[in-house]
């Protein structure tokens, strides 16, 4: 069938039946095939079950559907088939003008895929306008923005980048995969600030097994320098640990301080030193002693027998901090060191004048101190102090010698009391 060019008609309809091939085709050659470019009647293409095909032939077509005017509406429709949009090597464009575009906006549960084919995509959403607006959002389904291999990048501009910064409950997490991972927060520009904070709940800031370094350069590193009231714990945890405070730098320097409450510094055995606000200090885990006989050894010394204070009578410890001495009269140095000893003797029994020595004996040397006793039976003291240095495990005890007597009629006093007593303690 053949139309004469500039014959309008009216209603006309082609049909091609039957169960064969038959087909209908609308060729134009070089012209334009206008259907529907009137402001007459809606225009409708059926061809039953049979495929429509618009433009597809070899040579290069420029097809346009639908009309700008501002009340038309076109609809490209598929039903439980296939709806494809396709540019095989050109650019594919779909705008709205200053009307909303909408994808997949009805009410149906379905799946919305960009760019998920195989071969390289290069995907961009949103404006850089200044003042567009890009939202990504999900229901109470996960959002997942995933590179496989490259650089994924969130950047805002000079805008705020807010990660889950709305009122709502949740859960953030940041590389927290399996696999290794690098993480980098915060700039090094020289007027960047990052904070990391937590409300009323912890703040945990955790390294399972590499190193974990808080560096701020040539500023100052502050933790807890607000004015808030709060409990600063370092390696605190059950394992071991092995804390350094300060460097030791020639030019720095390290300050502990406290206010009107006590400082203390302990191991797992005690309190190694407490110190007062006002100053005191004590060392109660500092090896310190104080001992004396409780009673008289008899007949012991006279004629240059040694006495070893604590043997045969054993001596009563008044105190013994850090338990390194031995009421038969031995001291044993827990660590090397220097330690003051001081020992005093009291005698009686004499019969003649006669030299009496007192002897400080430790490992290392012997310390001596004696004198001319008087002829006389009345008590008298002999007395040593020395300042000893000693190794770990060396021991110290007192000795007390009178020469020149007939017999050991000569007795060492004791009652209770320091008259007779060995002390001894750890300087440095």
């Amino acid at each position: 069938m053949a139309f004469k060019e500039g014959v309008v008609l009216g209603t006309v309809s082609f049909n091609a039946t039957g169960s064969g091939t038959t087909a209908i085709n609308a060729t134009s050659g070089t012209g334009t095939i206008n259907i529907g470019n009137t402001s007459s009647a809606a225009v409708a293409i059926d061809c039953g079950t049979a495929g429509i095909t618009v433009g597809t032939t070899a040579n290069a077509h420029n097809s346009t559907f639908g009309s700008t005017n501002s009340t038309s509406a076109t609809t490209v429709q598929s039903g439980s088939g296939a709806l494809a949009v396709t540019s095989t090597n050109g650019t594919l464009t779909i705008n709205s003008g200053t009307g909303a575009l909408g994808i997949s906006t009805d009410a149906s549960a379905t799946t919305v895929s960009f760019a998920t084919g195989g071969a390289v995509k290069g995907v961009t959403l949103g404006s850089t306008n200044s003042t567009s607006l890009t939202t990504v959002q999900s229901g109470s389904g996960a959002l997942a923005l995933t590179s496989t291999n490259g650089t994924w990048t969130g950047n805002s501009g000079t805008g705020a980048l807010g990660i889950s910064t709305d009122s709502s409950a949740t859960i953030v997490s940041l590389a927290t995969g399996g696999a290794v991972k690098t993480v980098t927060l915060g700039s090094t520009n020289s007027t960047s600030a990052t904070t990391v904070q937590s409300g009323s709940g912890a703040l945990n800031i955790t390294s399972t097994n590499g190193a974990m370094t808080l560096a701020s350069g040539t500023g100052a590193l502050s933790i807890s320098d607000d004015a808030t009231n709060t409990t600063c714990k370092f390696g605190t945890g059950a394992g071991a640990k092995l804390v350094t405070v300060g460097s030791t730098n020639g030019a720095s320097s390290l300050a502990l301080k406290t206010g009107t409450a006590d400082f203390s510094l302990a191991s797992a055995t005690g309190t190694i030193m407490s110190a007062l606000d006002t100053g005191e200090i004590t060392y109660p885990l500092q090896p310190a002693f104080l001992a004396c006989l409780p009673s008289n050894d008899n007949n012991v010394t006279g004629n240059g027998a040694t006495y070893t204070l604590g043997n045969p009578t054993a001596l009563t410890e008044i105190f013994d901090q850090n338990s390194d001495f031995n009421t038969n009269g031995t001291f044993t140095a827990p660590v090397t060191g220097k330690y003051r000893f001081d020992a005093f003797v009291q005698s009686g029994g004499a019969t003649i004048a006669t030299l009496a020595a007192i002897n400080l004996v430790t490992s290392n040397r012997t310390y001596q101190s004696a004198i001319q006793r008087p002829a006389s039976s009345t008590l008298f003291y002999l007395q040593i102090h020395a300042l000893a240095d000693m190794d770990a495990a060396d021991t110290a005890v007192i000795t007390y010698i009178i020469i020149g007597e007939a017999g050991n009629t000569d007795d060492v006093v004791g009652d209770g009391s320091p008259s007779t007593s060995f002390a001894g303690s750890l300087v440095c």
